[in-house]
């Protein structure tokens, strides 16, 4: 193991004094020599020290020469070891000894020595070193100061490099002669330039200005010693274009001579996109028709454009500023406005829809179209504020009502034309089945009144012929040979009995095709031109007979049972044929009903429970109206459709079945021109009933 300096030092042992003349030589060398003596023991101790060491030191060379520890212990405590690995390298390969280091003297003062020797090995065994230690503290300090600057600066430069490299801005060096030299990240990536060379190559910075014009006055600007600021296009590497904000400034050295151009350039494309978009949003807001406003969350004003401040009546936006959104509302309106607008925006950040708001100056009230939306922060997403915009209905709501009160006055006009097309209709129908239904009446009636008139002298002959025979039997039985046998082919005594039977089925066979004949004049009323007096059970048992042939029973369908509850009525003043008219379409409607119901039952259930109708006549006598109610069992009518059924053209019926005038036609006729009611009372799988009440005597006016 290497000694340390406790052990080196403690092994001082004594040597003869060095010669006079090697002191006379040590006095003139600048600094401290020395001898050190490492003897083969270890021990070690300084043979010779120049007198100088008290100057240098502040200790005599005598003491050192006596105790070797008065000098190693004034070695710094962090310089020791390597002192120490000097000296064991040095003694393992007798190459000359090198050491710089601090040493605190006894003042306290510290100093850097230089010591450098070169070793001799003894014949004994004994390496000696002879050497010299000099001060070198101003030069180390010197040294060190300009390490210290050295790396102070080094590190502004790292700072500055970091910083340039690290910009969002593109940053381009060029030096006196415009040569591009230097470019940073920012850069690179915004002109799509990979390094400073392959720029050169691509023609230089130049080439980045999509006017040539404009780099020439740049240049110009720095080579005149002032810097350029201004909005470029630029185009980088690759051709994309872009506008571009650039700021050119001169490079000087100490003395202020110009030895470059630096280059910070700031791509404004999109935020000069952002920029006229905001512009034109404020042209398209100050030159809006609409109030647009823009307040604090709280509701106060922030700002209102010019068609907002007329539109409610204040004179400027300082004075709106004053003023809280609500105070734009109508103030009966302001307690809606907060508890249902106000608490949809917070909600859902959002209300649209038609509120009323206030004008200032004469207080009038002001119908809009109000949309209130929050404005939130695009970052953090929190509420801002909140805007409003608004339009002024007025002119609107004026044209609504008018367009209202002509799509109302239209849809009367439409009902009412619609009302006259099918009384039109159905009064052209009725007029040609009268006009059929009289005629065909006309001509039975004439050969059926001759064939009636004539039956009566044909019966009183027939029986003066029968009497005769019978006197002619009596008074003659023995007839001549031809009377017999034509008695033998003829059946005398069936004749006699048959034939007062025929003539009196013939009697009431014209008899009933003259009744017939009698209801379709009393259903087709064509003899009467009118108001008249009608007996209406007169009219509705002329109905039933028209419909006799449906009401009985065929093979597709049972018979109808019909049962009539009339009570005595009075003559009423009505149109006769146009009641017929109503009393045909009911129980025809009725038929129909009970007919399709029966074609899906079985003839068991249709004999267990026979379709049936009931006619009902009674006259109010307090009141002076007629009520006639025609009710059935058939299967019922939906809520739905009764809401219907007297609408024109409404029907249930299949296609080619029915027009549905039938129940409109009814309507019209007893409410119109009867003023009277028809209503329907009906409930599904019980029955229906139609009811019909007329005035005995109503009103001339609407009975034109």
């Amino acid at each position: 193991m290497r000694p340390s300096v406790q052990s080196i030092t403690a092994a001082f042992v004594s040597t003869p004094p060095l010669p006079n003349s090697l002191q006379q030589i040590a006095a003139h060398i600048p600094g401290v020599v020395y001898q050190f003596l490492k003897s083969a023991d270890g021990s070690v101790r300084f043979p010779f020290v120049s007198a100088s060491c008290e100057q240098l030191f502040g200790v005599s060379a005598t003491s050192i020469e006596d105790n070797a520890q008065v000098l190693m212990r004034c070695i710094h405590p962090e310089d020791c070891a390597d002192f120490l690995q000097a000296i064991a390298k040095s003694e393992a390969t007798l190459e000359p000894w090198h050491w710089q280091g601090r040493m605190v003297l006894p003042s306290g003062r510290l100093i850097w020595i230089s010591g450098a020797s070169r070793p001799a090995l003894l014949p004994n065994g004994d390496i000696i070193w002879d050497g010299l230690l000099m001060d070198i503290t101003p030069s180390k300090e010197a040294e060190l100061k300009l390490l210290a600057a050295k790396q102070a600066t080094e590190t502004a430069l790292l700072s500055y490099k970091y910083a340039v490299e690290s910009s969002s801005h593109a940053i381009s060096i060029s030096n006196a002669q415009g040569q591009h030299i230097y470019q940073n990240a920012a850069f690179c990536r915004l002109f799509a330039s990979p390094t400073v060379d392959a720029l050169n190559q691509g023609g230089g910075v130049g080439v980045l200005f999509a006017d040539p014009l404009v780099y020439e006055d740049v240049l110009v600007t720095l080579k005149q010693g002032r810097s350029w600021i201004g909005e470029v296009e630029q185009r980088s590497c690759q051709g994309r274009l872009m506008q571009c904000l650039l700021r050119a400034d001169v490079i000087r050295d100490e003395v202020g001579e110009v030895i470059g151009f630096l280059g910070i350039t700031m791509d404004i494309t999109q935020n000069k996109k952002i920029r006229e978009e905001r512009q034109r949003l404020a042209t398209l807001v100050e030159n809006s028709a609409d109030l647009i406003g823009v307040a604090h969350k709280e509701g106060d004003i922030l700002f209102l454009n010019e068609a907002g401040l007329a539109l409610v009546g204040l004179p400027d936006e300082a004075t709106a500023k004053t003023h809280h959104l609500s105070d734009l509302i109508l103030p009966e309106d302001r307690a809606a406005y907060q508890q249902e607008v106000m608490v949809a925006v917070m909600e859902s950040g959002t209300w649209q829809g038609e509120f009323r708001f206030r004008h200032f100056q004469t207080g009038a009230t002001i119908p809009v179209d109000l949309t209130v939306f929050m404005i939130h922060s695009p970052d953090t997403g929190e509420p801002l504020g909140l805007a409003v915009m608004s339009r002024d209905i007025r002119d609107r709501q004026r044209s609504e009502a008018k367009l209202k009160r002509q799509a109302e006055n239209l849809r009367k006009m439409l009902h009412k034309l619609q009302n006259t097309q099918t009384q039109l209709i159905q009064t052209e129908k009725m007029s040609s089945l009268g006009q059929l239904v009289a005629g065909v009446a006309h001509e039975i009636n004439n050969p059926v009144n001759f064939i009636h008139g004539n039956l009566a002298y044909l019966n009183d002959y027939t029986e003066e012929l029968l009497t005769l025979l019978r006197l002619y039997q009596t008074h003659y039985p023995e007839p001549v040979a031809p009377i017999q046998t034509q008695l033998g082919n003829s059946d005398i005594e069936f004749i006699q009995g048959d034939l007062p039977k025929l003539m009196k089925s013939m009697t009431l066979g014209t008899v009933r095709i003259r009744e017939i004949v009698q209801s379709l004049k009393v259903f087709s009323r064509m003899d009467e031109v009118g108001v008249k007096p009608v007996d209406l059970l007169e009219g509705i048992e002329s109905t039933l007979l028209i419909l006799k042939n449906q009401i009985k029973p065929a093979a597709n369908h049972p018979e109808i049972q019909i049962t009539r509850e009339y009570e005595p009525l009075p003559l009423v003043d009505c149109y006769g044929g146009q009641l017929n008219q109503v009393f045909m379409n009911i129980l025809s409607n009725a038929i129909d009903a009970l007919h399709e119901r029966d074609q899906g039952r079985s003839h068991l259930d249709c004999q267990a429970h026979p379709s049936w109708i009931k006619v009902t006549a009674e006259h109010r006598t307090q009141e002076n109206w007629i009520v006639i109610r025609i009710a059935d069992n058939g299967p019922g009518i939906s809520p739905k459709v009764q809401s219907r059924l007297f609408d024109p053209f409404f029907t249930t019926k299949p296609v080619g079945k029915g027009t549905g005038l039938g129940l409109s036609i009814s309507y019209q006729i007893i409410t119109e021109r009867h003023h009277g009611r028809l209503t329907c009372q009906s409930t599904l799988k019980e029955g229906t009933a139609f009811v019909i009440e007329i005035p005995c005597h109503p009103p001339a006016r609407r009975l034109k």
